[in-house]
């Protein structure tokens, strides 16, 4: 008879005495499994969570680094559908706005025609994601209406003409571009999107990704020159980061040390025997050890012993890779 695993947390609740702590886990993660990551949205026809969990668990032989993957579970910060959508709202009334004001000459938040005047420089701003985000949930989630161009910029830096889309954007009397993003891990993917929107030096640009890794934000910083602005959102805290060795400024929780330990050990069966390149190292995309990921993909900057599919690995959250 398989083992469940439910009765795999009773067994070492009951072995370890550590009973209410792991029982609460599983409750928590029974939670979160309806409420969260069912919205999982990579290979639909996968099986339940509680099936991969299982799968998950049982990469591994040795029952404590099978409790100690359990364990960390509750420590990736999975975003879902109605959380980004909060994040939308908030880069559109924080960052965003903020810039506009700044961006716009005479705007005076404490005059009685503010409303109208901040509609009249919002009609003048452009907006377009960094690389490929679901633009269309931005626009809806903020009532933006009147732009029905809403194109990808990492796209036109391969495949458009920055003297054309000037003349198409001065056509419509646009004064400043907003470029978004949900999720940037060390910003990479930021740099033919910033190539090509330094290009358009007739418009004040703002790059402005909802979520950004510690290594993104760097690297956005560097991006933001002349007309050119950066203002994320939300930046990942240390604390939901897993680095090639433990932090000294903060206590980094056992559940974290476990895992990193367990994905540098389990390091070749994650890869399999016919290595993935874009899977890159034990703690992902240049070691960065995001542990956050969305509802609509795990990035690739997160271990990839959670995301990974290979002959001799099960993933928890398997990734969609962009790349074939």
């Amino acid at each position: 008879m398989v083992e469940t695993v439910s009765d795999m947390v009773e067994r070492w609740a009951r072995e370890s005495g550590k009973s209410q702590h792991l029982l609460e886990i599983r409750d928590l993660l029974r939670l979160l499994a309806t409420e969260l990551y069912s919205q999982y949205q990579p290979f639909p026809e996968s099986p339940p969570f509680w099936d991969r969990l299982r799968a998950w668990l049982e990469n591994v032989p040795d029952g404590n680094d099978r409790k100690q993957l359990f364990e960390f579970v509750p420590w990736l910060l999975f975003v879902g559908r109605r959380e980004l959508e909060v994040m939308y709202r908030a880069a559109f009334s924080g960052p965003i706005t903020r810039w506009i004001i700044d961006e716009e000459p005479g705007l005076d938040i404490t005059a009685s025609d503010f409303t109208n005047r901040f509609q009249e420089a919002l009609n003048e701003t452009f907006f377009g994601s960094i690389a490929g985000m679901d633009i269309g949930s931005f626009f809806r989630v903020n009532e933006l209406r009147g732009q029905s161009l809403r194109p990808d910029f990492r796209v036109l830096a391969k495949l458009g003409d920055p003297v054309k889309t000037s003349k198409y954007l001065t056509s419509f009397n646009i004064k400043r571009i907003v470029a978004v993003e949900d999720y940037v891990g060390t910003g990479s993917q930021m740099n033919q999107a910033a190539q090509f929107l330094s290009q358009l030096s007739a418009f004040s640009i703002l790059l402005c990704p909802m979520i950004v890794a510690r290594g993104g934000v760097a690297f956005g910083e560097a991006l933001a020159k002349g007309h050119i602005k950066f203002a994320p959102s939300f930046i990942v805290p240390a604390s939901a980061t897993l680095p090639e060795s433990a932090p000294i400024d903060f206590d980094e929780p056992q559940e974290l040390s476990n895992l990193r330990t367990i994905a540098i050990r389990f390091w070749q069966q994650v890869q399999g025997t016919d290595p993935d390149p874009q899977i890159y190292e034990p703690l992902g995309f240049k070691n960065t050890g995001s542990l956050v990921m969305t509802y609509f993909n795990c990035p690739d900057n997160v271990p990839p012993l959670i995301h990974h599919l290979s002959n001799t690995w099960e993933p928890l959250f398997r990734r969609m890779y962009r790349e074939a």
